[in-house]
């Protein structure tokens, strides 16, 4: 298996899809690694799409950061048109994660754009890869 470090994923999740993308931080540029596209409703929720993704791409993943279709309070979101509630803190607690972040998609569309590439920068503007940069 290949040697990934200083992995983040990104993810754009609603209604209908949910799509990730785990990406490799070389310096200050972030480099796709893979991506994948998921149908929502035919999951329980975003933990066990994460879980899938992580094992079935096999990529250590530490740090995230989602747009999701939903407002955003306090780390929390309820998705709209989905029975999905995300809680950053409980997410990386559930999946040993460094930090997770949240981020409306209409905020994500304001701050450059909603590919997964823009979310990861976006995470990387708000500050939360300052334990992946620390290393």
């Amino acid at each position: 298996m290949e040697e990934y470090r200083d992995m983040i994923l990104a993810a754009e999740i609603g209604a209908t899809r949910t799509r990730l993308a785990a990406f490799e931080l070389e310096g200050s540029r972030l480099q796709r690694v893979t991506e994948k596209t998921y149908m929502s409703s035919d999951h329980s929720g975003l933990p066990e799409i994460m879980r899938d993704f992580i094992v079935t791409e096999g990529i250590p993943v530490q740090s995230a950061c989602f747009g999701v279709a939903g407002p955003v309070r306090n780390g929390v979101s309820k998705i709209s048109n989905l029975p999905w509630t995300i809680d950053s803190r409980e997410l990386a607690r559930q999946l040993k994660l460094n930090s997770v972040g949240l981020i409306n998609d209409l905020e994500a569309y304001g701050k450059g754009g909603i590919p997964p590439e823009a979310l990861a920068r976006v995470l990387a503007d708000l500050g939360l890869l300052s334990a992946l940069v620390a290393k």
